[in-house]
């Protein structure tokens, strides 16, 4: 039983978990940063209430501002220089827990010299960084388990499952961040491409001469289709690998023609390579 429920969870920290943009990364430090001065000028946990000072709500604003920075710069260093550590469908939430507590740590050692350098003014010892740690860990707590709640939602958003209809084929179940709007199932071998079209997506296949139009995000659905049928060969279009009939170089522009239409679809220079093995 025990070895099992290791195992169970061991499974949850290895499953897929989508990956945020730098962009996104940003948007969230600074929700967070927001949320977190909040908390501490609405109900001044962990005894900031006894705190005499003037502008006392500003300086606890402070630290919002300070989580803020920190989270931002880090992510800006971090995703540019390990640019293959973000791959989208090695992503899981190991990787995502191993990235966000340096971020903690380092938020954790500027909270304490901005603290210090405003309203103390001793010497800093080592158990204190290991104090400011679970504070921020503490303060954190709410809006970061909100972020990755949000985050866990979205990777529910697509699955791929054994189809009833076709031995040995598989569907693709798409669902929209509108709530409202249906859950779109095609078959994986009936799946052309899919566009980015801004906050929506375009899902085309071969029975139908319209797309399917869905509110979600191309790098989320990149992460659970499998690598071995699709293939991202631009910033804005995955294709289904099967249907790559023939690589057309105009110019500079490299495009890619897919079979059974005159539809040419560009592609990046990065997976030029790539794409013209699996025509070949």
């Amino acid at each position: 039983m025990l070895h099992y429920d290791i195992k169970q969870a061991t499974n949850i920290f290895l499953k897929s978990y989508p990956v945020t943009s730098l962009k996104g990364q940003i948007i969230t430090s600074i929700i967070i940063g927001l949320s977190i001065s909040f908390i501490l000028i609405i109900f001044q946990p962990f005894g900031t209430y006894e705190f005499k000072m003037n502008y006392k709500k500003l300086f606890l604003f402070g630290y919002g501002m300070v989580f803020s920075t920190v989270y931002s710069i880090y992510y800006l260093i971090i995703m540019t220089v390990l640019k293959k550590w973000f791959n989208p469908q090695k992503w899981n939430l190991a990787k995502e827990i191993v990235t966000v507590i340096p971020a903690l740590i380092i938020i954790s050692i500027t909270s304490i010299y901005y603290y210090n350098g405003l309203l103390e003014n001793y010497d800093i010892r080592l158990k204190d960084f290991g104090y400011f740690f679970l504070l921020c860990s503490a303060v954190g707590a709410i809006p970061l388990s909100g972020f990755y709640y949000r985050k866990y939602l979205k990777s529910k958003l697509i699955s791929v499952k054994p189809s009833e209809v076709l031995a040995g084929a598989s569907t693709i179940s798409i669902e929209s961040n509108n709530k409202k709007e249906n859950t779109i199932v095609v078959e994986s071998q009936d799946l052309l491409y899919i566009k980015s079209c801004g906050n929506y997506i375009e899902v085309w296949t071969k029975t139908h001469t319209k797309p399917y139009i869905v509110r979600n995000s191309l790098n989320y659905i990149e992460a659970k289709l499998s690598k071995n049928e699709f293939l991202k060969i631009h910033r804005s279009y995955i294709v289904n690998i099967k249907t790559l009939d023939s690589l057309i170089l105009t110019g500079s522009t490299y495009t890619v023609k897919i079979i059974g239409s005159d539809l040419l679809i560009p592609i990046s220079r990065s997976v030029v390579k790539e794409v013209r093995s699996f025509i070949n």
